[in-house]
C-alpha cells in the first residue's frame, strides 16, 4: 500500500508488461541501441516501439536527445493527445564530481545527490519534474533531502579502495561511466572487469571499450546466465578489443584489489547479474547495497 509506485519498464514501450496500468506520468530517457532481437535493428524502429509506453492523454517527461529521435516521439506523444515536457540537458550546471556524489544547479537551485556522473544529473532533473506533476506538496526541502538520501546500488557504486561498480550492460551506459571516471579521476588508468549477457549488441559495445582500459578482464557468471568467457572474449577479439580471461568474478575482483591504486582505478561493469557475486566479495549487504 504506497503512495505513489515507480515502475520501471523491462524492453521498454509497446511489448512492455507494464502496459497493464494507466500511469499518472510516462517518462522516456534516453534511447539507445537495446533489446535488439525484440525491439527492432535500428534506432528509428526501437525508438517507435519504445514509444509505445505513451498512453491516451497521459503526460510524457522527455529527456532531450537526438532531433531524429525527438521527432518519432513527439509525433507519436501528439497522436495520443499527450502533453510533453522536455528535460533539455543545458538547463543544469555542473558543478562537481567526485567519489561521494554529483552537485549541479537547476533552475536556480542547487542540488548535491549521492549518485554519481553527469548522467545522474540528467535521470535527477527527470525525477524532480515528475515528481511536481504527482506529488502535492512537493517543495524545495523535500526535493533536497530526497536528492541527498537516494542512494541507488549499482550505478557507479564506490566499493572502496577506488573500485567502482556499474550495470552498464549498453553503448550508451557504458560510455557514461567511463567518461564518469574519467571526470573523477583524470591521468588515472582503468583496470575494468567486464561480462555480458548474450543478447547485447557487442558491435556497439566494442567501439565504446576499445581503447579506454590498461587491462580489461573478461569472465562469466557462477549462474551461467552470462556469455560464457571463452564466447564474450572471442567477440572481442573480432572486434580487436585487447583483453585478459580469468576464471570467475571473484578472480577477476582480486586482481583489481591488488592493483596499486596511487595509479589506476578498477571498474565493474556489464551486467546486474554479478552483483550477489561482488557484494559477497567486498561484504556488503545484496539487499541495501
Amino acid at each position: 500500500n504506497v503512495d505513489i509506485a515507480i515502475i520501471e519498464t523491462g524492453l521498454g514501450g509497446r511489448l512492455d508488461s507494464t502496459n497493464v496500468i494507466t500511469p499518472e506520468v510516462s517518462i522516456i530517457t534516453s534511447i539507445s541501441m537495446d533489446h535488439m532481437d525484440v525491439l527492432g535493428k535500428g534506432i528509428d524502429q526501437i525508438t517507435k516501439e519504445k514509444s509505445g509506453i505513451i498512453k491516451d492523454s497521459v503526460p510524457l517527461i522527455l529527456l532531450g536527445q537526438d532531433e531524429y529521435i525527438q521527432s518519432i516521439i513527439l509525433e507519436k506523444a501528439k497522436m495520443k493527445n499527450s502533453i510533453v515536457t522536455i528535460i533539455h540537458p543545458d538547463n543544469a550546471t555542473l558543478i562537481r564530481i567526485d567519489y561521494k556524489g554529483t552537485l549541479f544547479s537547476y533552475n536556480g537551485n542547487i542540488f548535491h545527490i549521492s549518485l554519481i556522473g553527469k548522467h545522474q544529473v540528467l535521470n535527477c532533473m527527470i525525477a524532480i519534474e515528475a515528481a511536481k506533476k504527482v506529488c502535492d506538496e512537493m517543495n524545495q526541502d523535500k526535493i533536497n533531502k530526497a536528492c541527498r538520501s537516494t542512494k541507488w546500488p549499482g550505478r557507479i557504486e564506490y566499493l572502496i579502495n577506488y573500485i567502482y561498480y556499474d550495470v552498464a550492460h549498453n553503448a550508451s551506459s557504458i560510455s557514461a561511466i567511463i567518461e564518469t571516471i574519467k571526470t573523477i579521476h583524470p591521468g588515472k588508468s582503468i583496470i575494468g572487469l567486464f561480462c555480458l549477457k548474450g543478447d547485447k549488441d557487442i558491435d556497439y559495445i566494442a567501439d565504446v571499450i576499445r581503447g579506454h582500459f590498461s587491462q580489461l578482464l573478461v569472465t562469466g557468471d557462477e549462474k551461467g546466465l552470462l556469455l560464457p568467457m571463452n564466447r564474450l572474449c572471442s567477440l572481442l577479439s573480432n572486434h580487436q578489443v585487447k583483453h585478459t580471461p580469468v576464471p570467475s568474478v571473484e578472480n577477476g575482483i582480486t586482481i583489481l584489489k591488488n592493483a596499486e591504486k596511487e595509479d589506476c582505478i578498477g571498474l565493474i561493469f556489464g551486467s546486474h547479474y554479478i552483483a550477489n557475486e561482488i557484494y559477497r566479495m567486498f561484504e556488503i549487504s545484496f539487499d541495501t547495497g
